[in-house]
């Protein structure tokens, strides 16, 4: 929890979940942040929450938060008009396509504000919009990822920025004109401008942020992490990512102690391409060709 100001305030709900229960007469004592709890009886002029419980604020860990525009315009089913993740990947890319820097700002703010509303106060936002819609770069490569961080603190949510690896459209594939903007075909440039974005956020910290020590997490080391934001890198597929250019960012995460996340697959069509690729099944590959488990956390989704 973020305030907007820096006086002290203490609320008094009649519970607070703690240490995986519920607890009485406890307060919640906050300056900038969530500072501790404290007894009832040790705090003054507390804010009343009569009749209310107090719980830790949710984690969004897996955001995309431009697509908040084609929200409602992608799920339809009727006899005439079957969706499906085919049909809103286009509608995804059309709107990838269009939105300007500005665009992304609003959509994620929005997202985020909604978040907040809802009880999230941290977010784990893979972006892999990182050019302009006809592919060039930026002059800063990583316009397009501070904008989100921007949204992300003015609405006060906490933001793991993931910023996505994505070096071509498929195995053995041209890169697909609606895939321009997500595509950094070098490892060696992905990761400059993941340091890059890295001291950008660093020199952009308020005296208000306070770091983190390197021991509070295994996945912050090196005071990465500040009070509101930090950043992790995302290889997004096999498919998506090859074998050397992964095993570069894992080499790099390992090295410095650095978050790493990837996507085994997201729909079944994809697997053969994927098996191909890697002469192995997705799952075996990270366990016998690359071996993440202390590193790279996976998911796999089937659609």
């Amino acid at each position: 929890m973020h305030l907007s100001n820096s006086n002290p305030a203490t609320w008094l709900p009649d519970l607070i979940y703690t240490n995986g229960r519920f607890a009485s007469k406890l307060a919640l004592v906050c300056d900038d942040t969530i500072a501790h709890l404290a007894g009832r009886d040790e705090v003054e002029n507390a804010i009343r929450l009569k009749g209310r419980a107090l719980l830790p604020g949710l984690i969004n860990a897996h955001s995309h938060a431009f697509q908040r525009v084609i929200r409602g315009r992608t799920e339809y089913r009727t006899a005439s008009n079957k969706d499906s993740f085919w049909t809103w990947r286009e509608m995804m890319y059309s709107a990838a396509l269009r939105l300007t820097p500005e665009d992304v700002y609003d959509a994620s703010r929005m997202a985020f504000l909604e978040m907040a509303l809802s009880g999230i106060t941290a977010v784990g936002e893979f972006h892999y919009l990182h050019h302009a819609p006809d592919g060039s770069s930026y002059d800063d490569p990583n316009l397009i990822a501070k904008e989100v961080v921007r949204a992300a603190n003015d609405v006060g949510l906490r933001i793991a920025l993931l910023r996505v690896a994505y070096a071509r459209s498929g195995y053995e594939k041209e890169v697909s004109p609606e895939q321009v903007r997500f595509i950094e075909k070098d490892p060696e440039v992905y990761l400059k401008n993941v340091e890059q974005l890295i001291a950008d956020l660093d020199k952009g910290c308020s005296p208000g942020i306070r770091k983190r020590s390197s021991d509070s997490s295994g996945a912050l080391a090196n005071d990465r992490a500040s009070a509101r934001y930090w950043v992790g890198s995302a290889p997004h597929s096999i498919r998506g990512v090859p074998l050397n250019y992964l095993k570069e960012i894992v080499n790099y995460a390992e090295s410095d102690g650095f978050l790493s996340t990837c996507t085994l697959l997201n729909s079944r069509p994809k697997f053969p391409p994927a098996l191909k690729s890697t002469a192995d099944r997705p799952s075996h590959c990270w366990q016998r060709k690359v071996y993440l488990a202390s590193v790279l956390p996976l998911s796999m989704r089937f659609m």
